[in-house]
């Protein structure tokens, strides 16, 4: 019998969601978009409730140090072991531009 995956209703943290086994769309295509195609400044729009603080959870988790990999096993990102291997961590959340332009 499959296993029915509980759905995030106001659940923002993508670590708990990946975790505890939520139901969650892969937008971890985003990350690959980021390292090609970055930008001094990066505006993410999205209406009310679109996903805009699981987004930024997402790209946290990706980018701290000593994050765990297995959280994107099966994600459209694990696919791409380049962008997993090669990234050059950065301590803080808040400058993770700067990764983006190390990158390039």
């Amino acid at each position: 019998m499959n296993q029915t995956l509980k759905l995030p209703v106001g659940i923002e943290n993508f670590e708990d969601i990946r975790k505890l086994g939520f139901y969650y769309i892969d937008k971890t295509k985003l990350i690959e978009q980021l390292l090609q195609n970055w930008g001094k400044v990066n505006l993410f729009t999205r209406p009310r409730r679109f996903g805009k603080t699981l987004n930024m959870s997402m790209l946290r988790t990706f980018f701290e140090i000593g994050m765990d990999k297995s959280l994107f096993e099966g994600l459209y990102i694990s696919k791409n072991k380049e962008d997993l291997d090669n990234l050059i961590f950065h301590p803080s959340y808040t400058e993770f531009l700067s990764i983006l332009l190390k990158n390039k």
